[in-house]
């Protein structure tokens, strides 16, 4: 089942588009998957005149802007590395990690620890350990959406239709699992200690102007 999102990155810089060397989208027929032809009636071929954006990298792109970031982009980031200092962006998640009130938070359990062993579970040769499990919905904390996370008026990116997304089989298409890595240059936005105010009290209209003073596309 392809996900909608299942990434908690360490990272959210921004991907910045470079459109000197867009990288066309690999053709995953080879693969065995769900390919260009067998998925083409998905797609709406009046919707791209509408979207400029749709249908730039061909009617079977799902990567989207991610197509700007090639060998040469990778290797441009990589050369403005002067520190090596690694910051932590990502929300630590836990119990207390916000979540909207109509998803559950997250659950941490135990599934084995020392009670278990106090209780006669075996240890084979001396050998012990613990385990937990998580439980929690994917889009909570830092994480990063697929393109079939949100759409309007029934279409998805490239005209895709919204119907193509089930509870029981998944994304069709736009799936989290057609993003690639990213390594790319990235842009940190601390409005925080710019605005000397916490994120949730600076206003949505605050943030756009700031980003696009900086170089973001908003």
């Amino acid at each position: 089942m392809a996900k909608i999102t299942s990434r908690n990155p360490s990272d959210e810089a921004r991907v910045v588009q470079d459109q000197a060397n867009p990288v066309q989208a690999p053709d995953r027929t080879a693969a065995g998957g769900r390919g260009p032809k067998d998925d083409r009636a998905m797609a709406d071929p009046g919707a791209a005149q509408s979207h400029p954006g749709w249908g730039r990298w061909g009617p079977d792109d799902e990567r989207g802007t991610l197509n700007h970031i090639g060998p040469d982009e990778v290797r441009r980031a990589s050369a403005l590395v002067r520190t090596g200092e690694v910051l932590r962006l990502a929300q630590l998640l836990s119990a207390k990690t916000p979540v909207p009130s109509h998803r559950c938070g997250l659950q941490h359990f135990m599934t084995r620890d020392g009670g278990d062993y106090a209780a006669g579970a075996g240890r084979p040769d001396g050998f012990q350990f613990a385990e937990d499990a998580v439980m929690m919905p994917l889009h909570i904390g830092t994480h990063m959406d697929a393109l079939c996370h949100a759409w309007y008026d029934d279409k998805l990116y490239n005209g895709y239709l919204g119907d193509t997304i089930r509870s029981t089989t998944g994304a069709a298409r736009l799936g989290i699992e057609k993003m690639p890595p990213i390594v790319t240059r990235g842009i940190l936005l601390d409005l925080v200690r710019l605005k000397g105010r916490l994120l949730a009290d600076i206003a949505d209209q605050e943030l756009v102007h700031r980003e696009h003073a900086w170089g973001g596309e908003g």
